[in-house]
């Protein structure tokens, strides 16, 4: 997926209005409908804000990965946690 295609799909998704995303962004609304469009790419600094209005990574933004958001430290400690726990009661379980 294009950044293009992202910022659409996340702007329709989460129903936010255009105007709110621009006043945000404090760019124009000719600047987003290029980006929208894939008729210019936002530089870096751009992209780092417009993933902060959407709530997901530089990354799942421009594509580079599959995964919206990391994990929250509470949930990746917990996981860890659980793997440990289940290693822990496999190791005692042999024979």
């Amino acid at each position: 997926m294009t950044i293009a295609e992202s910022l659409r799909r996340f702007r329709i998704e989460m129903n936010l209005p255009q105007k709110d995303i621009l006043a945000t962004l404090n760019i124009t609304q000719s600047s987003y409908y290029r980006y929208e469009n894939g008729l210019s790419v936002p530089q870096a600094d751009m992209i780092v804000k417009m993933a902060h209005v959407y709530g997901v990574t530089t990354d799942y933004l421009l594509g580079l990965s599959d995964v919206p958001r990391p994990p929250d430290t509470v949930t990746l400690v917990k996981a860890i946690s659980d793997c440990q726990k289940i290693l822990g009661n496999a190791l005692d379980a042999r024979p």
